[in-house]
């Protein structure tokens, strides 16, 4: 019984090894009555680089999410993390310029970035916000953009700014609800605040890594504060998406769910 249950553990650790290096295509369509040109929304979050990659593994991915030819790309937090060294972060983002040659890219914060929970941070805010800039990407933090005909709406992270992160309501006060909007949040939470805008046709987000470790997912169902762990849910005039990331966070493992990015084709009805 001790050589059956250690075989089954290993293989399992095995399988999480291997499964956790397979970064997949999702893909979502939409349809809306708002007036919009045919747009494909390139969206991926939680890198977490370098766990469980090198920068050959990266320059693979991000070809493999360049050759879905988006015209908007969506950053969704957490590209890096406390065990990112400045180095690190200088090579991941240089990496992510190539996505910025043929489409907008737009950045939010996730929990993770700016290394909070540490008091060595190996690198400050200004110089990571530096390479973003240098890599032709736009940070977005309480702050709008537009592309494509449409409204990008990026929110701080809820974790880092509970108390001060302005409401949905203030952030697109300016945005007229005829116009197609794109909200991103890192965490997917506060959902009702953005339905009752009556402003926001898509909410994108990440962070939840669909649990990562099995039974996690089912357990953050019970007891995290998330309102959609994975997935895309239609809540009349909203449509949320919820992705489990492109790769994982702490362990180079993942037995719940599976490393992906998403891609999103809009047309009008």
């Amino acid at each position: 019984m001790l050589l059956l249950c250690a075989f089954c553990a290993l293989s399992y650790t095995v399988y999480g090894a291997f499964h956790f290096q397979e970064r997949i295509e999702i893909e979502y369509s939409l349809e809306t009555e708002k007036k919009v040109k045919p747009t494909r929304v390139l969206f991926f979050s939680d890198l977490h680089y370098p766990n469980g990659m090198d920068i050959g593994s990266l320059e693979v991915l991000v070809s493999k999410m360049a050759q879905t030819d988006p015209d908007i790309v969506l950053i969704g937090g957490d590209i890096t993390d406390e065990q990112t060294s400045k180095k690190d972060m200088e090579q991941c983002i240089h990496a992510l310029k190539t996505l910025s040659k043929t489409a907008d890219v737009f950045y939010i914060y996730g929990n993770h970035d700016l290394q909070p929970k540490i008091w060595n941070k190996k690198f400050t805010q200004s110089e990571y916000e530096s390479n973003l800039k240098k890599a032709n990407i736009h940070i977005l933090n309480d702050q709008i953009a537009e592309s494509h005909g449409m409204v990008i709406a990026g929110r701080s992270d809820y974790s880092l700014k509970r108390k001060d992160r302005i409401s949905v309501e203030t952030l697109l006060k300016s945005v007229p609800k005829s116009q197609f909007t794109i909200l991103v949040d890192h965490q997917p939470i506060q959902t009702q605040e953005v339905m009752d805008s009556g402003k926001v046709d898509l909410m994108i987000s990440g962070h939840t890594h669909n649990g990562q470790l099995y039974p996690f997912g089912y357990l953050m169902d019970l007891y995290w504060n998330v309102d959609l762990r994975y997935g895309l849910q239609d809540r009349g005039e909203l449509t949320a998406i919820t992705s489990s990331g492109v790769n994982g966070w702490g362990f180079p493992a993942r037995t719940m769910g599976s490393s992906e990015f998403v891609v999103i084709d809009i047309q009008e009805k």
